[in-house]
Order: structure tokens, then sequence, then C-alpha cells
């Protein structure tokens, strides 16, 4: 019971609490909601100002110490990354996925021949001209044992 009590003292002390206070007008509210999205919007201008320039010294003082290593490092990666969505046109899935395997290990002009050869595959040489050479070669070898098979 004496617990009722104290609930329903505690809801009369928050509704004579709540009568007291002063709320803000219309105008006070839109004031300051404005001057909370400026402050924001400054705020987040300033970080993203500071932002830049760490970004921009930190890649200055790599790029010193490395002799533009990283640069040209990151400079190949996005080339890389160019020619491997290029290739995608041309070749199947399996194949993309060896060549995005290897591609860190290839050079980019390693990867532009790749790409120049999916583009403008090489035709197959006539079929029955490599047999007939072949085979005479064959012949012709095996003419040349027997011969020496008999000189001896």
């Amino acid at each position: 019971m004496a617990d009722e009590k104290q609930k329903g003292h505690f809801f009369s002390d928050i509704k004579k609490e709540l009568k007291k206070v002063i709320w803000p007008t219309k105008e006070q509210t839109a004031k300051n909601t404005l001057s909370v999205i400026v402050i924001v919007f400054l705020v987040s201008f300033i970080v993203i100002v500071f932002d830049f320039i760490l970004v921009k010294g930190n890649d200055f003082v790599i790029d010193k110490s490395t002799g533009g290593k990283v640069t040209q490092y990151r400079v190949d990666i996005e080339r890389k990354t160019e020619i491997l969505k290029e290739m995608e046109q041309y070749a199947d899935e399996a194949t993309m996925q060896s060549y995005n395997q290897i591609a860190y290990y290839l050079s980019v002009e390693d990867l532009e021949k790749i790409l120049e050869d999916l583009k403008n595959p090489k035709e197959p040489e006539d079929e029955g001209t490599n047999e007939n050479n072949g085979g005479t070669e064959n012949q012709e070898g095996n003419g040349e044992q027997e011969n020496n098979t008999t000189q001896e």
C-alpha cells in the first residue's frame, strides 16, 4: 500500500514540476534549431578541412620518405583495377578469377598486354597445313634415322 501511495505521489510531483517549466515559443525554437544546424555545418567544415590538410601532409611526408614509390603504387593499383574491369567484357568468370588473383604480381604493362590479347584474339593457323608440315618433318626425321642406322 505504501508503494502505491509513493507512486501516486511521484506522478503528482512530475505534474507539478512540468507546470513550472517555461516552454520556448515557436520563434525561439526555430532560432535555436537554426543555430544548432549552422554550428553543426561549421564544425563539419572545419573537420573536413583539417582532415584534408592532414591527409595531404601525411601523403607528402610518406612520398618524400619513400622517393615517390607509394604514389606510384597507388597509381598502379588504380590502373590495374581499370584494366581488370575492362577485361571482364572479354573473359569468362573463371578466367577473371584467375586474373584477379595474379593481378597483384603482374605489372601494369603485362595486364595491358593480356587485355590486348583478349580484345584481339589471334586467329588460329590453318590446322591442315600444320598437320602436313608436322607429318613431313616426322617422315624426314625417320628417314634420317634409317640412313644413320644403315651407315653404321
